[in-house]
């Protein structure tokens, strides 16, 4: 019998894939649901079925984040959700792990939206449109969470933020 695929998928899902989703991961561990090389396009799922998708901690681990976007929005929904988690790029967290390739600002994912200054050439680019809703900066250090003006200081001081964090909302016309 095979198993109903969930309308929630976690990319990347390793050790940590919530309650409800499907996990995809190239590791194989007890969490992954499918064993996928998300570097090879295009992944073995449908189009447009995913309503929501978890992206947590990969994307630094994979050659094309573009080809990545163009995935997700692929296999999600006109409307899905995504959520991204990425080491910011003047962190620690981004340049402790020797396997990380890719690093990751407040521009990054503009890319993908309107607001890109990229836009006047966006189709040129990639076909994947999304929506930014939220977008935060995340300290997991202790002490460093009460640091007042981190938005300021981020610019100034080394390693007072650790990750970016963004919802975004899949666009197709």
């Amino acid at each position: 019998m095979k198993k109903k695929l969930p309308h929630k998928l976690d990319v990347g899902c390793a050790f940590r894939k919530p309650k409800g989703y499907w996990g995809i991961d190239k590791v194989k561990v007890k969490d992954v649901d499918q064993f996928i090389d998300l570097s090879k396009f295009p992944w073995p799922l449908p189009d447009n079925h995913f309503e929501e998708i978890r992206v947590w901690h990969i994307l630094q681990f994979l050659p094309d984040t573009v080809k990545t976007m163009e995935e997700i929005w692929r296999i999600a929904k006109s409307g899905a959700k995504i959520t991204i988690g990425v080491p910011y790029y003047m962190s620690a967290l981004a340049f402790g792990d020797p396997a990380h390739i890719r690093y990751f600002t407040e521009e990054t994912f503009k890319f993908f939206t309107d607001d890109s200054w990229y836009i006047s050439n966006h189709s040129a680019y990639t076909v994947a449109k999304f929506k930014i809703i939220k977008q935060k900066l995340r300290t997991t250090g202790r002490l460093r969470r009460f640091l007042p003006f981190k938005r300021f200081l981020r610019f100034f001081v080394w390693n007072l933020v650790d990750e970016l964090v963004i919802e975004m909302e899949v666009e197709k016309h």
